[in-house]
C-alpha cells in the first residue's frame, strides 16, 4: 500500500521532460541537474519537440548548454516547426 502511494507521487516522464526544458530555458544549471537525478531524458521533448538543449542555446546559456552536452544532449535534433 505504501509502495503505490510513493509511485503515485512520482512525477511522470513528460512532466520530468518539462522540468529540465524549464530550468535549460532559464539557464539554471543546478535545476537541470536535478531534473537528470530525477531521472528526466537528456533528449526528452515537449509537445513542439523541442529539446533542452535546443532552449538554453536559444535564451544563449552556456553554463546550461555545456552541462547538456556534457550529459550527452543530442545536438542533432530538430523541432516540429
Amino acid at each position: 500500500m505504501c509502495c503505490r502511494a510513493a509511485a503515485a507521487a512520482a512525477p511522470d516522464t513528460q512532466e520530468l521532460i518539462d522540468d529540465l526544458i524549464h530550468a535549460a530555458r532559464a539557464g539554471d544549471v543546478e535545476d537541470i541537474r536535478e531534473a537528470f537525478a530525477a531521472g528526466a531524458p537528456i533528449d526528452g521533448r515537449d509537445g513542439n519537440g523541442t529539446t533542452a538543449l535546443m532552449m538554453a542555446a536559444a535564451n544563449g546559456h552556456r553554463e546550461a548548454l555545456s552541462a547538456l552536452l556534457g550529459a550527452g544532449a543530442g545536438v542533432n535534433a530538430v523541432n516540429s516547426s
